[in-house]
């Protein structure tokens, strides 16, 4: 099991990345994998905020998908259902073949 620590380490971690390297191609994986150590450590909201920083400012980005179906999922999780809904089916109709699309389905199918 991932304790909280080696979330905090990950997360300091990509932060100084981005700072350090503002103009990279990687800057959008970066911002991702900010949001999932906040997803990880459940706090939602700050997932929610660096999952739109992928959404808004990358969507070129191979981690847009996921940051919408994850950014949907925190939504839920905090009961912002409305939200949730429209980012999941945001997924599904810009991205209907992908995985992503198969798991926004599901999600809301339960």
């Amino acid at each position: 099991q991932v304790e909280a620590a080696d979330y905090q380490a990950a997360l300091a971690g990509w932060e100084q990345y981005v700072q350090l390297n503002p103009d990279s191609d990687l800057v959008s994986n970066a911002l991702f994998w900010q949001g999932e150590c906040h997803y990880q450590m459940q706090n939602f909201p700050k997932a929610i905020l660096t999952y739109q920083k992928v959404i808004e400012s990358y969507p070129d980005s191979p981690k847009y998908p996921t940051a919408l179906l994850k950014q949907g999922v925190a939504f839920i999780s905090i009961g912002k259902e409305q939200a949730g809904r429209l980012a999941l089916n945001d997924v599904i109709n810009k991205f209907p073949n992908s995985p992503e699309a198969q798991k926004a389905i599901e999600f809301l199918r339960n």
